[in-house]
């Protein structure tokens, strides 16, 4: 790779900025989030209205199996953590040369019905085979609507507010590595019984309800759902973009013993790897009741895994291994296909 060459995966912070401050939104007042670093959705006021309109686009690259579940669910948990749900979605497809009409027809049948399983629905795309690649990519744009008092931001963190995570990290993560890297592991000795249950994260990804639901209450500062750089990286965004510092106890990140002993047999960080399928978010210690009732009525296990200060000359530091996160996070599964 050449010097100045960027790898798989997310671009840097310092490309990212370069791109953002070429994407004016002052002259329409009706745009009430538009690009910036964490924000993973847009916000547009929908004329003088009480409501917004929330879009979001993700495309899945970095992937083989259930690509058309992936790119739904993904996209439409982007949206969900904003208090939108998602309701229409458009779906691009790109195959590469050689394609059947069953593998496009499988694909575009697997995201109706993953749009069908949340209550949206596809309303439009494109579909082409295209020169230049070698698997299927799938772009999704997922929009919904919401009330104006209800929307959150990413970039909502306050000083003195805890940090919380729902859900396991790394559940993307670890199904798209047993999908796509299955023969690696039987070859490195992981139990068929610890792949199989594996296999199984990937229909647990969606974080529509609880997201949706904490936003309605009004008890959440910021929410954000940690895809590319895994937990780490999206606590570095959601730190970024609410311009605070977050202390971490790591030891009290949630993560399932698959995606341990998996990561440890690859050599890769869990905390690093792509994890869609968790929320992470800020509220003040007065709601944790709250917060609490709710999470348990839905049957979703929650971990309260650090606090918000002020900005302290970092984005994220994790007390257990005395480590400083600043800017950008590579993610593990990004690595894992530059190696391939």
């Amino acid at each position: 790779m050449d010097d100045d060459s960027i790898g798989i995966g997310k671009i840097p912070y310092s490309t990212l900025q370069k791109i953002l401050s070429l994407c004016s939104t002052a002259t329409r007042k009706e745009i009430i989030i538009g690009p910036n670093l964490g924000e993973d959705a847009a916000v547009i006021r929908i004329d003088d209205t009480k409501y917004v309109l929330v879009v979001h686009t993700d495309p899945i690259t970095e992937a083989f199996s259930r690509l058309g579940w992936l790119s739904i669910n993904v996209a439409a948990n982007d949206i969900s953590v904003t208090g939108a749900r998602p309701s229409w979605f458009t779906v691009t497809i790109l195959m590469p040369p050689g394609s059947t009409d069953e593998d496009i027809v499988s694909l575009a049948e697997e995201a109706s019905e993953a749009a069908r399983s949340l209550g949206g629905a596809v309303v439009g795309g494109h579909t082409e085979v295209s020169p230049g690649i070698s698997k299927p990519i799938l772009v999704t744009t997922a929009m919904g609507i919401t009330k104006i008092e209800y929307f959150v931001k990413t970039g909502g963190a306050k000083p003195g507010s805890l940090v919380f995570q729902i859900k396991p990290a790394a559940l993307e993560g670890t199904a798209i590595i047993v999908h796509d890297f299955y023969a690696k592991l039987v070859s490195m000795g992981v139990p068929e019984h610890v792949i199989s249950r594996a296999k199984g994260f990937i229909d647990e990804i969606s974080v529509v309800e609880p997201a949706v639901t904490l936003a309605e209450k009004g008890i959440v500062e910021s929410m954000h759902d940690p895809t590319e750089g895994g937990l780490i990286g999206g606590l570095v965004e959601l730190a970024r973009a609410s311009r605070v510092s977050l202390n971490i106890d790591d030891s009290k990140i949630i993560v399932r013993k698959e995606t341990k002993l998996i990561s440890d047999a690859l050599g890769i960080d869990w905390m690093r790897l792509v994890s869609s399928g968790s929320i992470i978010g800020t509220l003040n210690p007065e709601y944790i009741s709250e917060f609490s009732s709710i999470l348990h009525k839905l049957g979703l296990e929650y971990s309260i895994i650090g606090e918000v200060s002020r900005y302290s000359g970092f984005d994220v530091f994790l007390e257990k291994e005395n480590k400083f996160y600043n800017g950008y996070v590579r993610d593990e599964i990004s690595r894992l296909f530059d190696e391939e």
